[in-house]
């Protein structure tokens, strides 16, 4: 399933129908969770429901491993979770919630749903990062070269997390420097 999705029906923003207009063929389809909204359902609801099923969908399997996928914004959000103070990261990202809706003013798409960052840390197996494009260079250099707090700059995560894959087209580690790890 998607582990962070924009709340809207519309094929071109809903990340789910995006997969699903691009790849309608593809056989892994059938397996994954629709995180699409119902009509008319609240922000708050749809992540209430997405995350039921993803456990009732958890319970059903055994030898579970979870791998997610998180992008990488150039402001260093990532997967809906979003920089902001303190105070209102902790109130949305609560550490004991998993799948929370996430409505920020000032986003070209405000009404989004993400498993927490909590969670991931605590549940996911293995993280794997996507940064494509010019535009992710200097967040990446940053992560790189300085740490800073999780509301500051969520893409910590990947840092964070026990195991984590970087997949990047761009050079962020200065030539003099041996090639790490994040």
């Amino acid at each position: 399933m998607m582990g962070d999705e924009r709340v809207s029906r519309e094929s071109g923003i809903n990340n789910f129908l995006q997969l699903q207009s691009r790849y309608a063929e593809h056989p892994i389809l059938q397996h994954l969770l629709p995180t699409v909204p119902e009509e008319d359902e609240s922000t708050k609801d749809f992540a209430l429901r997405v995350e039921n099923i993803f456990f009732e969908k958890l319970a059903s399997l055994t030898n579970v491993k979870i791998i997610q996928v998180l992008g990488v914004g150039s402001d260093g959000h990532t997967a809906g979770i979003f920089p902001m103070d303190k105070p209102a990261f902790l109130k949305i990202y609560q550490d004991d919630l998993t799948y929370v809706p996430v409505t920020l003013e000032g986003l070209t798409i405000d009404s989004r749903a993400s498993f927490t960052p909590h969670w991931i840390l605590k549940n996911v197996d293995e993280l794997i990062g996507y940064a494509i494009g010019a535009d992710k260079q200097e967040i990446l250099m940053r992560l790189n070269s300085e740490d800073k707090k999780l509301h500051e700059r969520p893409v910590e995560l990947l840092k964070l997390h026990k195991r984590t894959t970087l997949y990047t087209d761009q050079d962020i580690v200065p030539e003099a420097e041996s090639e790490q790890d994040i």
